[in-house]
């Protein structure tokens, strides 16, 4: 075993499912570290006093770390879920931050119910979290369920974050903005629309500036003024249209940065003649000469009549594409995951009429259609 390089003992142990892992974990020394940075990556903390909805598991994660102390660096993914009180665990759970010094992924998840910011200072964990979310170390970060996430923290966490009903609350005893990390990635799941104005607010413009990719809803026009603010940088866009329902057009500001757009649909049916309004909106405005990709990916639930678009639909869509200088390329992902036969036989009929009248796309080698189950 100590004949065979290091660096390909890890490129092997990296392909082996986990229950072969922790079986090699005990075979040899040489193996054991590989394996147990892989098996102890990722670790979630049970944060709750009662044994509902499971039980909680601080003292045990914080027995872990200090009789292996050498575990703690390989933990690079964290998941932390609140439920108050906990008021028993507090003293394990803030051990437990000041030990992980590696992590770059984190979630922050009120769980079963929306959390309380204001609520952890009463229990003296506010600065112990808040200390461990401004790591320069932390490049992803998940906040779900939270009321009142203190702005001054929002500014110094990590440069990629997804937000999932999150309330950020402006602090009226600081006036002064601070400096704050630059956000390249940011994706705004639902209850989250109040944050589309203050997201697009000057205070924020230095975070913003450089922002790379952007995931919202369009279910609104709030999205269009965040999309403004950092029009000039971005190259990503996702909208997330499941469950909503696209009324109009969205007239997007020029971005001429930008190389992909996608529309996530829930329901394929009438609702999609919006969308790709929208998307012939872009390809003829001239005002997003970089465009590369276009992708439609439609989910499995809420089909219950024909989809479309019809014929004519589509063939607009067609021509304009022909007629951008970049000849974007254009996705359309089905997902067939659980559906019924009707409902499956309607989405096979809309990827057979896509293949047909799509013809100038499929002739330039520029239209690939999905058919998968996830």
């Amino acid at each position: 075993m100590p004949s065979i390089p290091q660096e390909l003992i890890n490129a092997i142990v990296s392909h082996l499912p986990m229950a072969s892992l922790k079986t090699c974990s005990l075979v040899d020394p040489t193996l054991r570290g590989p394996c147990q940075r892989i098996l102890l990556r990722s670790i979630s903390l049970k944060c709750w006093l009662s044994s509902w909805p499971e039980p909680p598991n601080l003292d045990a994660a914080l027995g872990l770390l200090e009789e292996s102390p050498h575990v703690a660096p390989y933990i690079t993914h964290l998941t932390i879920r609140l439920q108050l009180p906990i008021c028993a665990h507090l003293s394990a759970l803030q051990l437990i931050l000041r030990k992980l010094d590696n992590v770059t992924w984190c979630m922050v998840d009120g769980y079963y119910r929306r959390l309380e910011w204001s609520s952890l200072l009463t229990f003296g964990l506010s600065a112990a979290l808040a200390e461990f979310l401004g790591r320069e170390s932390l490049r992803t970060l998940h906040l779900r369920r939270i009321r009142g996430f203190p702005a001054a923290i929002f500014r110094r966490t990590a440069p990629r974050l997804s937000l999932e009903d999150v309330e950020i609350a402006e602090s009226v005893q600081d006036p002064i903005v601070p400096p704050g990390r630059a956000i390249d990635d940011l994706a705004l799941g639902r209850g989250t629309d109040d944050l589309y104005p203050l997201l697009a607010s000057s205070q924020f413009h230095s975070q913003t500036a450089s922002l790379r990719r952007l995931s919202i809803s369009p279910h609104n026009d709030k999205c269009v003024a965040l999309i403004l603010s950092v029009a000039a940088s971005l190259q990503e866009l996702q909208f997330q249209d499941k469950g909503l329902e696209s009324r109009s057009t969205l007239m997007l500001p020029p971005l001429p940065a930008l190389k992909s757009i996608e529309f996530l649909i829930g329901f394929p049916g009438r609702r999609t003649h919006p969308v790709l309004d929208t998307i012939n909106s872009i390809l003829t405005s001239g005002t997003s000469p970089n465009l590369e990709n276009i992708t439609l990916s439609f989910s499995w639930y809420g089909l219950t009549h024909s989809p479309s678009p019809d014929a004519k639909s589509l063939a607009a869509l067609d021509s304009a594409l022909a007629s951008h200088p970049n000849a974007p390329a254009i996705h359309w992902r089905m997902n067939f995951r659980l559906m019924d036969f009707e409902s499956a036989k309607q989405l096979s009929e809309l990827a057979e009429r896509v293949r047909r009248e799509m013809w100038n796309a499929k002739k330039m080698e520029r239209l690939v259609v999905e058919e998968y189950q996830e």
